[in-house]
């Protein structure tokens, strides 16, 4: 998968991504980190998908 940095904007395949030095969960975090700028951020999470997901729905419900 092709991600863009959002700070750098490098563009880049998700396998480039290097781990996060010295944190012990590097292998099963999602976290992508620009193999340019060392950038990290989360590309997405399931929590905050379904929040969005709710608030979407209300909006197509009519409710604020």
């Amino acid at each position: 998968m092709v991600v863009n940095c959002p700070l750098c904007g490098y563009r880049f395949d998700s396998a480039q991504a290097v781990s996060c030095k010295g944190c012990p969960i590097n292998s099963d975090c999602s976290k992508i980190c620009c193999p340019n700028c060392s950038y990290g951020w989360v590309n997405s999470s399931s929590i905050v998908d379904s929040l969005l997901g709710l608030f979407k729905q209300g909006k197509k419900n009519g409710k604020p």
